[in-house]
């Protein structure tokens, strides 16, 4: 199988992640029975780069956070968890949805008790005759009341 050795730069939670490739289409063996959310890879030390801590699989077309244990003189085991996050960022983030809550831009028309949501202003144009002080041949007069 091949993979891709990146290094994560950035935290592990974090959406858009910095990624650098360390190396691209090393091959390497399954090791032992593994599921394809925490796959166990077995890989020479020849093709080990010590900063690695992220693989993709582009076969399975799926990211994971790698932890590299050399097992002996030659052989090296990559423990793989995969990245959620990023494995399914767009299946997520292209969703027709409605969020009941967000951080960075909440809906105010959805109601939600825990936000505090002021009533929208009423707003009322009406032309006035009255003469008012410093004004031309039209007034105009302003009021805004919470419904």
């Amino acid at each position: 199988m091949i993979i891709n050795l990146l290094k994560n730069k950035s935290d592990p939670k974090a959406v858009y992640k910095k990624i650098e490739t360390l190396r691209s289409g090393v091959d390497l063996q399954i090791f032992g029975d593994c599921s394809i959310d925490n796959p166990v890879f077995s890989i020479s030390t020849s093709n080990i780069i010590p900063d690695c801590n992220y693989l993709e699989v582009p076969a399975w077309g799926r990211r994971y956070f790698a932890t590299v244990t050399i097992k002996n003189g030659n052989r090296a085991i990559i423990s793989c968890h995969s990245d959620s996050l990023s494995n399914f960022f767009n299946a997520c983030g292209n969703s027709p949805i409605i969020a009941r809550r967000s951080s960075s831009r909440p809906d105010y028309r959805i109601e939600d008790n825990r936000v505090l949501k002021l009533k929208e202003p009423a707003i009322l144009v009406k032309r006035v005759n009255a003469s008012l002080p410093l004004s031309s041949n039209y007034n105009y007069v302003l009021t805004l009341t919470g419904k």
